[in-house]
């Protein structure tokens, strides 16, 4: 919290208005003026300190969510981003930022459904090489076996 004024050490106007007699009053007032301005000159400095703190925990938060955020990114790459605002206040309730929000789930609905069909179009496909591979497998041993038994021929009728 920051400091409340403090007036208590303030000069008041009795004792600023005292007519000093002695050469001992003049360097009491003055070593109390002194004494009042250093004062104010720590208050000072602690209200600017305080400042600086709430700025730098402000500071601090901003940064501590934008890695929050980067490690969440990174450890999930594949997840739909957030809601693009232009980081002006809006009336959550409005039906432009309600319809943008639709719209958004809805978009992301549909990158979830996207991906889910590529991955299953990559298995479909997945299975049809390891298929072909089979048949092109079996082939070439029909055609090694075709190709030895027509050597043997060959031998054969020479």
């Amino acid at each position: 919290a920051i400091v409340d004024t403090i007036d208590t050490l303030t000069i008041s106007p009795d004792i600023s208005a005292i007519e000093l007699k002695t050469k001992n009053e003049a360097l009491l007032m003055g070593a109390l003026r002194e004494a009042e301005e250093c004062c104010q000159s720590y208050k000072q400095r602690v209200i600017t300190l305080q400042a600086q703190a709430v700025l730098n925990e402000a500071y601090c938060n901003k940064l501590r969510f934008q890695l929050a955020f980067q490690e969440e990114k990174k450890s999930n790459p594949g997840a739909p981003g957030k809601l693009d605002v232009d980081g002006l206040p809006r009336l959550l309730s409005g039906d432009e930022f309600y319809e943008r929000v639709v719209e958004f789930t809805r978009w992301q609905k549909e990158a979830v459904a996207k991906k889910e069909t590529r991955k299953v179009a990559r298995e479909r496909l997945k299975a049809a090489n390891e298929e072909w591979k089979k048949s092109e497998a079996e082939r070439k041993a029909e055609n090694s076996r075709r190709r030895e038994h027509f050597h043997a021929e060959k031998e054969a009728w020479k």
